[in-house]
């Protein structure tokens, strides 16, 4: 996972093909670290609930509560907003991003947490802004710089090692599991504790 967070910091600093740290630059970086750190909260507290809800009620309720607190910045907006003057293709974006990028994406992400754990899944996550970039260079003509590409490759790198590295057996105490042995009938019987 370092190695994805060093590779996160050269495609998010280096957007204009060197580094910068500047107060300008890095205000937005912030508050997205903010979030990030947010969103592994949200994973690792969803696991729980994960194990008697579907993600998809998981998913409903996540969304209602991100709402709640949303409201009161989101409220002025949409009070002066002209709703008349909002056009097709905007509402289009609108559905786009509520289906897709909300309700499947989320699905699919708290089905991971259930099925594969949060640090796993928040693994991936290191993939978005490399993805972000290549859809931004297909669509908007975007431009792709060496420290961005060297960034992209250090996220897969650290992805990569995370998804392949063996994952430790987590000792439980007095709820480990007896070793079977073979009896002289050849079956399987608990070795009893002492």
């Amino acid at each position: 996972m370092l190695l994805s967070f060093a590779g996160l910091a050269v495609v998010v600093l280096a957007g204009n093909g060197s580094l910068t740290l500047t107060w300008e630059s890095i205000r937005g970086d912030i508050l997205i670290l903010i979030a990030a750190i947010l969103a592994g909260a949200a994973a690792v507290i969803s696991k729980r609930p994960l194990q008697r809800y579907s993600p998809l009620r998981v998913m409903s309720i996540s969304m209602v509560c991100g709402s709640v607190f949303l409201l009161p910045f989101a409220w002025p907006e949409m009070v002066a907003q002209e709703w008349t003057e909002v056009s097709f293709g905007a509402w289009l974006a609108l559905a786009y991003n509520i289906v897709l990028a909300a309700v499947v994406a989320y699905v699919i992400y708290f089905k991971s947490i259930g099925e594969i754990g949060a640090t796993r899944t928040a693994a991936y996550n290191a993939l978005i802004p490399p993805m972000a970039l290549v859809i931004a260079i297909v669509t908007l003509g975007e431009s792709f710089t060496p420290m961005q590409a060297l960034g992209a490759i250090l996220v897969l790198g650290g992805v990569v090692l995370a998804r392949f590295a063996p994952v430790k057996e987590r000792w439980q105490g007095s709820q480990a599991l007896p070793k079977a042995r073979k009896t002289s009938a050849g079956e399987a019987c608990p070795v009893a504790r002492s």
